[in-house]
């Protein structure tokens, strides 16, 4: 019987080993909130992002010339509409 239980537990560390982890999503959003009161106003045009960061993968910068592009992290939204609304103050 000992025999039999070391055997599923065995099983069972191999079952929960080779599980893949979850993917994971990030929200791109402001700093802190946008400033209020008097000032002058500033427009921002048309907001553009380079072509090779425009997925919903997360794309890092692992050397001084390399990218990488993560299997597991992606962005939640559409990347041009989230830095767009970064830029502009907006929620």
């Amino acid at each position: 019987m000992n025999a039999m239980r070391m055997m599923l537990a065995v099983m069972a560390m191999l079952v929960a080993g080779c599980s893949t982890p979850a993917d994971e999503y990030y929200l791109l959003s402001a700093a802190g909130p946008a400033p209020t009161g008097g000032g002058m106003g500033v427009g921002v045009g048309p907001v553009t992002v380079a072509e090779y960061l425009d997925r919903s993968n997360i794309v890092f910068q692992s050397g001084p010339q390399k990218l990488e592009i993560s299997d597991r992290h992606h962005w939640a939204g559409d990347m041009r509409k989230s830095v767009a609304s970064v830029v502009m103050g907006l929620p």
